[in-house]
């Protein structure tokens, strides 16, 4: 059988699709026990190189390209290679390995490339968009099946949080699976590892729960404890070790493999109460106990509202949870309380100002008319609901829209409102 590669050099290999079209690889992305991905010449696309069974994992890739994923933040195949050597994915250029987000150097506080990579806020919006990627998944009935660092690429700029999902080897209908299912190590649930069960949606919120608290701490719960750091790598107990047979570094009721030093702050600092109970039951009872781990909608949304408690310190640039703390952990410096106006150019009432204080977590404001309900969860990070108050004279229905504004709001910032037109804010420090 003719092979694929058409070039002789191992930076300059060349691979045909059975279209006909062909791919130059460059640099390995990822690898992994089933292959090996590569980006190409051509900007936008991936290649992914089997290891072995071809054929087999040809013919699945064949599958997934009919599964519904238009939509979805996810790789999808475009082709197949010649002689089932791989497939082709659609990607875009301007995303990095999500390792970028790993701390340079061994510092003990190292505020300059947590920074660099987004701090806190970006970690849990990030961690927030890889579960509502598995979240719509479930919905559409399809199990992950891989979910590990090499498989999750996150923009390579700071600024934005777009993740994608590559590598979709393993996805198909839940309960579809036949054979052994493929385990990564220290990220594949337990029931994976020693063949008590198939790829579920319990097996991908594990794995989720696992990549979640890594993102957001920079720590492994299971490799960077203090009892699997003391192991001898080719033990028995190291073994176990990877396919999570042993306590995580948060699990409650067994603190045997606690982590001896967390490289920024401790899981308290950086996770609001909601989602550090909730990753610590689906890495602690979750771990041997299927059925108790939290679904990716229940991580997704406990991620997204430890985001929502984000400030960002004036003076420094850290980002850290109010609620946890009424001081940036870095510089100490106190949360500003903040002054918000808030007016209607088409009501000839004056503008309305108060306060929003360091220690205030929500505020409920109504006006006459239009009627206002303002909700703060932390100074600067609001949620805003416009309607008419009944029994006014003027009053009409009331209206469900919502304004989400920024976590950092300006002076004159605009938002449009359907039904009731613009909304100006101005904000000063008080």
């Amino acid at each position: 059988m003719r092979s694929a590669f058409l070039g002789s050099a191992e930076s300059e290999r060349t691979v045909s699709d059975v279209e006909g079209r062909t791919y130059v690889l460059t640099e390995e992305l990822a690898g992994g026990g089933q292959g090996t991905v590569h980006r190409t010449r051509q900007r936008n696309e991936l290649v992914k190189l089997f290891h072995s069974d071809g054929a087999l994992r040809s013919a699945s890739i064949r599958r997934v390209r009919r599964m519904p994923l238009t939509g979805l933040s996810v790789t999808a195949p475009m082709s197949v290679l010649e002689h089932d050597a791989g497939y082709v994915m659609r990607f875009q250029g301007d995303m990095a390995e999500i390792a970028c987000l790993q701390l340079k150097g061994r510092r003990t506080h190292p505020k300059d490339s947590w920074v660099d990579t987004g701090g806190l806020g970006r970690r849990l919006l990030l961690a927030t968009r890889v579960a509502l990627v598995i979240e719509q998944l479930h919905s559409l009935g399809l199990v992950y099946g891989d979910l590990n660092p090499g498989n999750v690429m996150i923009s390579a700029d700071a600024e934005f949080d777009v993740v994608t999902l590559i590598d979709l080897d393993n996805l198909e209908y839940v309960g579809a699976h036949e054979g052994p299912a493929f385990y990564f190590p220290f990220f594949g649930a337990p029931e994976l590892a020693t063949g008590q069960a198939s790829p579920s949606f319990a097996t991908d919120t594990f794995s989720l729960a696992v990549l979640m608290f890594q993102m957001i701490t920079a720590v492994q719960p299971f490799s960077d404890g203090g009892a699997v750091r003391e192991m001898m790598p080719k033990s028995p107990e190291f073994d176990a070790a990877r396919r999570c047979l042993v306590p995580s570094v948060i699990d409650p009721e067994d603190n045997s493999n606690s982590c001896p030093r967390y490289p920024v702050h401790v899981p308290e600092h950086l996770m609001s109460p909601r989602l550090l109970d909730t990753l610590s039951v689906a890495l602690g009872s979750g771990r041997s106990t299927p059925h108790l781990r939290p679904s990716a909608a229940a991580l997704r949304a406990a991620a997204f509202q430890a985001w929502s408690e984000c400030i960002t310190c004036e003076d420094c640039g850290w980002t850290y949870l109010h609620s946890r703390t009424p001081k940036c952990p870095d510089c100490s410096s106190k949360s500003p309380t903040v002054e918000v106006g808030i007016g209607f150019p088409a009501v000839s009432t004056p503008m309305h100002r108060f306060r929003v204080g360091t220690g205030t977590r929500t505020i409920d404001l109504a006006l006459a008319f239009p009627s206002l309900a303002l909700r703060a969860t932390v100074p600067g990070q609001f949620l805003i609901r416009l309607g008419a108050r009944q029994g006014s004279i003027r009053a009409k229905a009331d209206h469900e829209d919502r304004v989400r504004m920024p976590p950092l709001l300006k002076h004159g910032d605009q938002f449009e409102v359907a039904g009731l037109g613009e909304l100006t804010v101005t904000v000063g420090r008080a």
